[in-house]
């Protein structure tokens, strides 16, 4: 993601990234434009439940369940 500003001073977002949890334990971030993969976050020890991408701070927050508890990674980029 990018921001910026126009003319008017309205912030605007535009989307030229995303990301994805999965099955496999891993969260993806890709290029919106190219299709391309740019990272993969490893590091889960079970399947990616919840992604959060913050890119004006730098940083995509993972949510996994682990035996009778929820587990939450922060990844700075």
């Amino acid at each position: 993601m990018i921001w910026y500003s126009d003319l008017d001073n309205k912030t605007v977002l535009l989307f030229v990234s995303f990301i994805t949890g999965s099955y496999d334990r891993t969260c993806k971030i890709w290029d919106t434009a190219s299709e391309e993969e740019l990272h993969t976050l490893e590091g889960h020890r079970n399947v990616v439940y919840a992604i959060a991408y913050n890119n004006p701070f730098g940083f995509v927050s993972s949510a996994y369940v682990a035996p009778h508890i929820t587990v939450g990674l922060l990844w700075p980029l």
